[in-house]
């Protein structure tokens, strides 16, 4: 315990203390998130708290990592499951969530994850199935466009039957087009993997319900660049006990 302590200011102690309920811990760059939020999992797991229900979400690769690393290092070395936290991106847990639960999701469990330029294929195919020129509406653009109405957790037919302008049309019925192109494919893009598990928690009350009672404890990490989609993974996976940190 007080080994976990050590060397924290106050208002770290204080947040590496919190154990139930919502917690916000405000601060800028360089000042020690990361170590509050691993050494808040530290100090959960010493009171008790299995590692497996603890889930940390941030927002890159080499975030995730970093924080895997540490936690492990702070946790006892004879605990059976040290390794079983789950720090990782909102991506990753995307994917495992998704195989996991495929059926519900009403996915193929073998589904690919489409990189950026498979992406751009697909929407230079589902362009010229809309009738348009790709010169006219370049790929990147569509996408950019796509990924926004993603975001909003916005399905093609809500984007046809809102769209006002002429534009917003014309990447309405792309988006339709490249939805279709995705499942004949079996494939996601990154959105989706947001995207579809949102949707999925806020449909399926078993989905939802299973990963409330796994997920007993949830962490994210520079809160303030989640999307409306990531919101509403935290949101359901959170309002059953209100264990969020962030």
């Amino acid at each position: 315990q007080n080994q976990l302590l050590e060397g924290l200011t106050q208002p770290q102690r204080q947040a590496v203390l919190h154990t139930d309920g919502p917690l916000l811990v405000l601060a800028g760059p360089g000042s020690g998130k990361t170590r509050v939020i691993v050494h808040r999992i530290a100090h959960l797991v010493s009171q008790g708290i299995p590692p497996w229900s603890i889930l940390s979400l941030t927002f890159t690769n080499k975030a995730a990592g970093e924080m895997r690393r540490r936690v492990e290092l702070l946790l006892p070395q004879d605990l059976p499951d040290r390794g079983r936290v789950f720090a990782g991106t909102f991506h990753s847990f995307g994917v495992r969530v998704l195989r996991r639960f495929a059926m519900e999701a009403n996915l193929d469990p073998n589904f690919n994850v489409l990189d950026v330029d498979d992406q751009r294929a697909a929407c230079k195919a589902a362009i010229k199935h809309a009738g348009e020129s790709d010169s006219r509406f370049t790929p990147a653009s569509v996408l950019s466009e796509i990924s926004n109405l993603k975001n909003k957790l916005i399905t093609p037919s809500q984007a046809i039957s809102s769209a006002t302008d002429w534009r917003s049309k014309v990447v309405a019925r792309i988006f339709d087009a490249y939805q279709k192109v995705m499942a004949r494919n079996a494939s996601l893009d990154f959105d989706d993997l947001l995207g579809k598990l949102a949707v999925l928690l806020q449909s399926n009350q078993s989905v939802r319900e299973t990963l409330q009672r796994r997920f007993q404890y949830v962490s994210v990490d520079e809160y303030q660049d989640t999307n409306f989609a990531q919101f509403s993974i935290v949101l359901e996976i959170a309002k059953s006990h209100r264990n969020l940190c962030v």
